[in-house]
């Protein structure tokens, strides 16, 4: 009875991550039924290839095309460098995804489990700071696509939130609207997921640590 009591779900502390990757398509859930596999190819069609490859894409567009002054160069360049440097990560997810998921699996081990209830604290302690660290990233994204939509408004000439190119006159409407709208939800989206691998890999570094934790107090503590 105390065992179990003091059993943890070690999964908690990559859970958030895992799920958002899984709901973005860029990690591969396990397949119960046909009709699954058939909504996560939606989703990979609707979030990697339509939305994450076509900002890239647009990025990489504007920034061979763009000429003039130097800040319009950095504008160009700033968020392609950071989606460019998210597509090694998101290759080696896909390449290495059994490796990854056989690690998240592994780590609800019975060899694992705390055996005191002052291990069960260690533990509970570093899954509180990895959902934390989680979720702080992911308000900070929310937060910083918030202002981008705003910051445009406050200005004497209305433009989009961020620098792209388009295979269409964005000076009009609705395609200023179709634009504006496309930019939040990619940037955002692309924000969650690019910080959702990051704080994944993270988590189970942390469960490294704990279980380092829980060794070093096992070995003061043998009898």
């Amino acid at each position: 009875m105390r065992s179990f009591r003091l059993k943890i779900n070690f999964k908690e502390i990559v859970g958030a991550n895992v799920a958002a990757l899984e709901l973005c398509a860029f990690m591969v859930p396990d397949f119960k039924k046909m009709w699954d596999k058939f909504w996560y190819g939606i989703r990979f069609l609707l979030y990697v290839v339509g939305i994450y490859g076509s900002q890239l894409s647009s990025e990489i567009m504007n920034f061979l095309f763009v000429q003039g002054s130097i800040s319009e160069i950095a504008s160009a360049s700033f968020l392609f460098l950071t989606h460019a440097v998210q597509v090694p990560k998101v290759i080696y997810l896909y390449k290495n995804m059994g490796r990854v998921k056989a690690l998240i699996k592994s780590i609800d081990r019975s060899e694992f489990q705390p055996k005191s209830e002052k291990q069960r604290k260690i533990l509970k302690g570093y899954i509180k700071t990895s959902k934390f660290f989680s979720y702080s990233f992911w308000a900070a994204c929310i937060a910083t696509c918030i202002f981008w939509a705003i910051y445009p408004f406050t200005e004497d000439t209305l433009r989009l939130p961020l620098a792209g190119w388009f295979p269409f006159c964005i000076a009009t409407s609705p395609n200023f609207e179709y634009a504006y709208v496309y930019q939040f939800i990619a940037a955002s989206l692309n924000g969650l997921s690019n910080i959702s691998i990051d704080t994944m890999m993270s988590g189970l570094i942390m469960v490294v640590c704990a279980q380092l934790s829980i060794l070093n107090d096992s070995l003061i503590n043998i009898r």
